[in-house]
């Protein structure tokens, strides 16, 4: 089989399978952490400003909102496999996997200044370090030109970060602990965001270079 051939046949299986409906969608990010305030030392050091972070975010664009309005629209996921995971030097930080709360909130042209906004915030986590609780894991993009969004519904793919120039920060925070109230926060800014590929269009790929094999 001629390779222009076998361009042409790749690229339509590419194609069948961007043009599917998208259901489950999982996003991976990375980022480093930017400051770290635990005057309790809760964290035992363990998380610096330059902590490197990895980890990803799972929706699903088959749902109805639970919130929307003239300018906002708000999606919650309440059941697995929803939810963000973050590793930040070993640290786990993510939804509870039995009763996770993910939502997803986008925001296009915001009365009175036309902004955009794109917040996922996570509201029911498992702890770390055995008994820490954590509040909420909140990521926060922001366009003060109104240029980054051109609708309400739910992205099928990841946030292109250059888009999102006015804001761009993850915020860990703590349950308030003890007698002083004692808790971290944590706060990272995102430099990557990849649609991780489904099941599917990965096998498509697979299929399509085998096909493309066997003609030789």
């Amino acid at each position: 089989m001629k390779k222009s051939v076998i361009i042409v046949f790749v690229a339509a299986l590419v194609f069948i399978a961007s043009a599917c409906p998208a259901e489950i969608i999982t996003i991976a990010i990375s980022g480093t952490v930017t400051s770290v305030d635990d005057s309790a030392n809760l964290l035992n050091g363990k998380i610096a400003t330059g902590s490197v972070m990895t980890g990803s975010y799972t929706y699903n664009t088959n749902i109805a909102p639970s919130y929307s309005d003239e300018f906002t629209t708000i999606y919650t996921f309440n059941a697995q496999p929803y939810g963000i995971t973050l590793d930040i030097d070993g640290i786990i930080f993510g939804a509870d996997p039995v009763t996770p709360e993910l939502k997803l909130a986008l925001t296009n042209d915001a009365f009175p200044t036309g902004e955009d906004a794109y917040i996922l915030s996570s509201h029911q986590n498992q702890t770390i370090l055995d008994d820490i609780g954590i509040e909420s894991i909140r990521w926060q993009l922001g366009d003060d030109t109104g240029e980054a969004l051109s609708g309400l519904t739910l992205p099928v793919t990841a946030p292109i970060l250059s888009d999102w120039g006015s804001r761009n920060l993850i915020s860990i925070n703590s349950d308030k602990i003890g007698t002083n109230y004692d808790e971290f926060y944590i706060t990272l800014e995102i430099t990557s965001a990849t649609l991780v590929p489904e099941p599917t269009f990965i096998g498509l790929l697979s299929l399509g270079g085998l096909l493309a094999i066997r003609r030789r």
